[in-house]
């Protein structure tokens, strides 16, 4: 991963993603609310930082995998049968 990615982009969004990860995990919002507040919060982060920077991509892979485990901290997973999927909205 380059250092610019690395060091601006994935710092400054999981510094708001810590802010509010409490919240996010919380079963007293909603889904609907914490989507929100992933859309208005931390997305716009990754996305100004996707239009300023070159992106190679293995860096585009890394701000997908922040992004997904984000989704999966909202949504959550299952596991059935031992074996895990994602939960449908």
């Amino acid at each position: 991963m380059s250092v610019d990615i690395k060091k601006c982009v994935l710092s400054a969004a999981g510094k708001c993603f810590h802010d509010v990860q409490r919240l996010l995990k919380s079963h007293l919002l909603s889904r609907a609310t914490k989507l929100f507040m992933y859309k208005v919060l931390i997305r716009p982060v990754v996305i100004h930082a996707k239009g300023t920077l070159v992106i190679a991509q293995y860096d585009e892979e890394a701000l997908c995998s922040f992004e997904r485990r984000i989704l999966t901290c909202i949504f959550g997973a299952i596991q059935k049968n031992g074996k895990w999927r994602r939960r449908h909205t």
